[in-house]
């Protein structure tokens, strides 16, 4: 693939990601906000297992592309490499493949396992390092904000470079 069109993919993958966290900080605070809604409490507990889950997941697509596509586009030691060393330290750190895995794309670690009670949702939660849906959703927006930061270097580089 030449490079303008990976690059240009990488950058449309990066606001994809972008859009996925800023949706699921958003959702996931109204959610917060209407905690004590009885009427809709099932929809809020689930809703913010949703947006946790769509934060983990993100990331974990981030490492992916990273390591395949995005890597050879940013110098070590630039802002946009640091925003990412972030995102990539704090997702091994917290272990967000398994997050993601157990909360969003599998019922339990193995085959034929139980899905997740939410005594256990809520353990695994805070095996990553949270305890409070309001810490995830910090997160985050943190983790949207360096991915940001990611886009705007690579596009900053590389229009300087084909100007």
């Amino acid at each position: 693939m030449p490079e303008r069109e990976l690059v240009e993919r990488v950058l449309g993958t990066l606001n994809t990601f972008i859009g996925q966290l800023h949706a699921a900080t958003w959702i996931g605070a109204w959610l917060v906000a209407n905690t004590k809604d009885r009427e809709h409490e099932h929809a809020v507990k689930y809703g913010l297992q949703i947006t946790g889950g769509v934060i983990a997941l993100t990331v974990r697509r981030f490492q992916d592309v990273w390591r395949w596509h995005v890597e050879g586009l940013v110098t070590a030691g630039s802002r946009g490499w640091d925003a990412a060393d972030w995102i990539l330290r704090e997702a091994q750190r917290r272990d967000l493949g398994a997050t993601a895995n157990l909360i969003v794309a599998h019922l339990g670690e193995k085959p034929g396992a139980w899905p997740l009670s939410s005594d256990e949702t809520l353990a695994l939660i805070r095996r990553s390092g949270w305890n409070t849906e309001e810490e995830v959703l910090a997160w985050g927006r943190q983790a949207l904000h360096r991915l940001v930061e990611l886009r705007d270097a690579i596009s900053e580089r590389m229009e300087s470079e084909w100007a």
